[in-house]
Order: structure tokens, then sequence, then C-alpha cells
């Protein structure tokens, strides 16, 4: 395994990845301040952190805890993978909304794309 410094260095570089303050990645990891402060010092946060740090930054547990990410081998057998980064992030969000919020969303964002194509 590698060193709490080196761990805490990729969480820094996951932050810095998706432009996250350490309240905003608190707040996603939905842990306190003060943790994120103590992972970016050397604690190794709890397996169920680790995921969603992971997914957050499009990246494996194993790529957080090593460096090394068996995604990158040609070995690897590809799957689809599941949504993650800025779609994990409204997939979370759109989870939370209303069914009736939803549907108005999706009915704004449909007439929003078919207005961007007219104008073009």
């Amino acid at each position: 395994m590698a060193k709490a410094a080196e761990i805490a260095r990729r969480i820094r570089q996951i932050m810095q990845q998706r432009g996250m303050s350490q309240k905003e990645l608190a707040e996603f990891l939905n842990v306190s301040q003060p943790a994120v402060s103590l992972y970016l010092q050397g604690r190794i946060p709890p397996a169920e952190v680790l995921y969603r740090l992971a997914r957050l930054g499009n990246t494996s547990m194993e790529w957080i805890l090593t460096g090394f990410d068996p995604r990158e081998t040609s070995e690897t057998v590809r799957e689809p993978t599941a949504p993650y980064g800025e779609q994990e992030i409204l997939l979370e969000i759109w989870e939370q909304l209303p069914t009736r919020l939803r549907k108005d969303l999706l009915n704004f964002l449909k007439h929003l794309l078919v207005w961007q194509q007219e104008r073009k």
C-alpha cells in the first residue's frame, strides 16, 4: 500500500480536477469538512469514502490507494461503465428531485435542445 501522503496527494488531485473546495468535497462525500482536511493531511478514508472519491474522479479505488490504475492495461476486460464525475453528481441531484420537478426539468431540457438546434 502507498504512503498516506501519496493517497492525500491523489485525493487533492481529484479535488483540483473537479474544482472543488474542501467544503464542497465534504458535502459530496457526505462527511464533515474537518474529515476532508484529515484525508488531505494523510488519514486514509474509509472504504465508502474511497469509493465515492473514485467515482468522482472517474478512477478506481486502487488508483487512489496505490497509484496504479488497472483500467490502463490492455489485459483489462472492458464493460460499460457507470456514470462518474459530473454525471454521477447530476444523477444524485436528479434522484433527490420530486417527480413533478423531474418531469418539468426534462421538458425544459428537451425544449432547450430543440431551440439550440433551430439556432444552428
